[in-house]
């Protein structure tokens, strides 16, 4: 649009001016300078201006993330693994800033795990368990809280 204004301007002062002037050809270098200055000035205002935009959608972005990541790895697992996870970040990114290489860590040895003794899991796998659950409803499949 700015482009457009500057060229119709140009073009009137060509067509509306006396043809004749000496003065008429320094005049018309002045405001294409001029307008091409403001034109200029305009563009990097404008890109300034996107810059600040992006740059405020990605910090909104990231930090309704790092709540929804946070409030979604709360619900699958328990916060003293959390803190775990995140004190070896901590220190993994704070030893790779000092040394400028990564920790070598036996794969085996992982400090995010705790030992319990006696302990017994039990896997187990309920034979038609989706068309049990289709025919029961919820108190009879999961018992009555009382």
């Amino acid at each position: 649009m700015a482009l457009f204004v500057s060229v119709f301007d140009i073009m009137t002062l060509i067509l509306i001016t006396d043809v004749g002037s000496d003065m008429l050809w320094r005049r018309i270098l002045s405001d294409v300078i001029y307008l091409a200055c403001i034109n200029g000035l305009g563009i990097y205002f404008r890109y300034m201006n996107e810059i600040v935009i992006r740059r405020s959608f990605l910090d909104r972005r990231d930090c309704i993330m790092s709540t929804f990541r946070e409030q979604l790895m709360s619900s699958i697992i328990p916060n003293n693994i959390i803190d775990k996870v995140k004190q070896n970040y901590i220190e993994t990114t704070k030893y790779f800033l000092t040394n400028k290489k990564y920790i070598r860590k036996n794969p085996f040895d992982n400090s995010l795990l705790d030992e319990h003794n006696d302990v017994t899991i039990l896997f187990a796998d309920i034979v038609h368990y989706t068309e049990m659950t289709i025919k029961l409803n919820i108190s009879d499949l999961f018992g009555n809280p009382q």
